[in-house]
This record gives structure tokens, sequence and C-alpha cells, in this order.
């Protein structure tokens, strides 16, 4: 993940936590027998729903930290729009000769 605005060093720091969050994501979700139809996608959505609640409880919910909560996840779509969509559809888009995509 392209991350500027987050230092290498930070990134590292993290990487540890991130990879064994992931691991327990993954033994959870062979586990699963739960019914749940989607399970990697309701497993992540409870991560990062529990995560921002978490993170803005302190600030008891005012108008700032909800504003700043949905301005997270709304890059966090944009960078893995920019970096694993995007350029498949420009690819696409050339394919068929098509013009003006950006």
């Amino acid at each position: 993940m392209s991350t500027p605005y987050v230092s290498t060093q930070i990134q590292e720091a993290l990487k540890p936590a991130i990879d064994e969050l992931l691991n327990s994501i993954r033994e959870v979700e062979l586990d699963m027998n739960d019914g749940l139809i989607n399970p990697i996608e309701d497993i992540v959505n409870y991560i990062i729903h529990s995560l921002m609640e978490q993170l803005f409880a302190a600030t008891s919910y005012d108008q700032y930290s909800m504003s700043s909560a949905i301005s997270i996840l709304e890059c966090c779509k944009l960078t893995l729009f920019d970096e694993h969509l995007k350029p498949a559809i420009r690819q696409s888009k050339y394919d068929c000769n098509m013009e003006n995509f950006d």
C-alpha cells in the first residue's frame, strides 16, 4: 500500500501487529461455520467498525470525530481504488481503444 503520509518508520512499527491481525482473521475465517454469507467481508467490516468505535469513543462521538472517521474510510477507499482498480480500468479502456479516461 502506498502511504506517503505515514512514515516508513511508523509503517514498520505497525507491521507486526497488522500481520498478527491478518493471521487471526485467517484462523477465524477457516474455523467459521456460523452462516455468514461473506465471512471475510463481515470479519473485516467488524474489525474496522470496532477500531473506529474505539479510536473515537474518547471524543464522545461528536460531529467532528465522526466526520474524521468517515474521512479516514473514504481516504482508504480512494487509495485502494487508485492502486488496484484504476490501473485495470485504464488498461481495459486502452485495450478497447477508448480515450479520455481519468
